[in-house]
């Protein structure tokens, strides 16, 4: 890095000699050109400086706190918050005294926010202090890096699950030096959600051929999503026949047509298939089993649970272990049933293609308890949780009447 730096500094003093104004950024990205990459060291020292920040917002996240507010009543501030963007600003320049800082904090309080062609440290030195005040564990540590107004890479720690994103420009992103993918599923959407009904009036013309699956009075044909469409066939010989003569005879006129490569058609029990039907199957794949958007159907059906739900609640377990060891209020665990664990579950449930059994609900429940009283002995049944707000109004007027 020394002979990187001498040979910064005599490219830099020729510059000036010739009148050339570049940026300090610029001389940087020029002074390490073709001696490996120039920011290496600084984002190493960023990961050092999160997890060391992680720390120590870990320890305070269940201490008592000062609070104060900023720009409004939910805009909030505690003496943490200035504690660790001191500690990460004062620590990277001391490093990197050359280098540029914007912290939230400071900025709030009055310190000018100005981004430059110069290296620029971007802090929040904890992402999410609303949650940590209230002692909910949803919160970071957030460090980026710009040069040139351009982000180089970001550092985010979330400190309470200890998971270290990051990413760089060009190279990728990372959590806890795994590579992270978008899905590389593809295909139409197949999973057997429940869809909304749709009658026959709000079909096409042609449509009151295709039979979809009926229960009681309702029959479910057809769901959208986003330029997936999933079908569900009765009588699927003719249905299917019908389905794929209407969907072509629409992209004939929208210029829109059915990616064979990417659609396939999962069979039920007891289904069979016609001449006009094995006609179609030579461009549709036929599978056994299949998965989009993280839900997994396979054949038998009943399958469905012990791929999708038992997965999921084991890994709900091992998040309220960790959750467990905070001294989070009883309000705290009841917004992260309702914000991380009932979201995962409905969108597991309410994709099912089966009946889920009750066994499977008591396990449910029984996680619910755990989380909400933390392992320890129910104060009241959950039932008085699941009241309507009006409800429990009602009780509360009822009880002071009493009293």
């Amino acid at each position: 890095m020394k002979a990187c730096e001498g040979a910064g500094n005599q490219r830099q003093h020729r510059l000036q000699e010739q009148g050339g104004g570049r940026s300090a950024a610029q001389c940087a990205g020029q002074c390490c050109e073709g001696h490996g990459d120039p920011w290496k060291e600084c984002m190493d020292t960023a990961v050092q400086l999160a997890l060391r920040a992680g720390q120590v917002v870990r320890k305070a996240l269940t201490e008592e706190k000062r609070v104060s507010t900023k720009t409004s009543v939910v805009d909030l501030v505690t003496e943490t918050d200035h504690y660790v963007e001191e500690l990460i600003i004062s620590a990277l320049r001391e490093k990197f005294p050359s280098h540029r800082f914007i912290g939230e904090e400071s900025t709030s309080a009055g310190s000018k926010c100005v981004l430059t062609e110069s290296p620029t440290w971007i802090i929040d030195p904890i992402d999410g202090t609303c949650n940590f005040v209230h002692r909910f564990p949803l919160v970071a540590v957030s460090i980026g890096f710009a040069v040139n107004r351009e982000l180089e890479f970001g550092v985010i720690y979330h400190c309470i699950d200890e998971k270290l994103y990051t990413a760089r420009k060009g190279q990728g992103a990372f959590c806890n030096q795994e590579r992270l993918h978008v899905t590389k599923e593809t295909g139409q959407f197949k999973t057997f959600s429940r869809p909304s009904t749709v009658s026959n009036r709000q079909m096409p013309r042609g449509a009151q051929e295709v039979r979809g699956f009926i229960y009681g009075r309702r029959e479910d044909k057809i769901a959208l999503y986003a330029d997936d469409i999933l079908l569900f066939l009765e009588d699927s010989e003719r249905s299917l026949c019908n389905a794929v003569a209407l969907i072509e005879e629409f992209g004939w006129f929208s210029g829109l047509t059915i990616n064979w490569d990417k659609s396939c058609m999962l069979l039920i029990e007891g289904d069979s298939m016609g001449s006009g039907e094995r006609a179609i199957t030579t461009k549709l794949k036929i599978v056994q089993k299949f998965k989009y958007l993280g839900i997994q159907i396979a054949l038998p059906l009943a399958t469905f649970e012990e791929l999708n739900l038992s997965p999921l609640m084991q890994k709900i377990r091992t998040k309220i272990a960790a959750w467990n060891k905070l001294h989070l209020s009883v309000v705290g665990r009841v917004n992260l049933l309702k914000m991380i664990v009932m979201p995962q579950l409905l969108y597991v449930l309410h994709n099912s293609p089966i009946w889920i059994t009750q066994c499977r609900f008591r396990k449910i429940r029984s996680l619910f308890g755990e989380l909400i009283w933390g392992g320890k002995s129910p104060r009241f049944k959950q039932e008085i949780l699941q009241r309507a707000k009006k409800k429990k109004k009602i009780d509360r007027c009822h009880e002071k009447k009493k009293n």
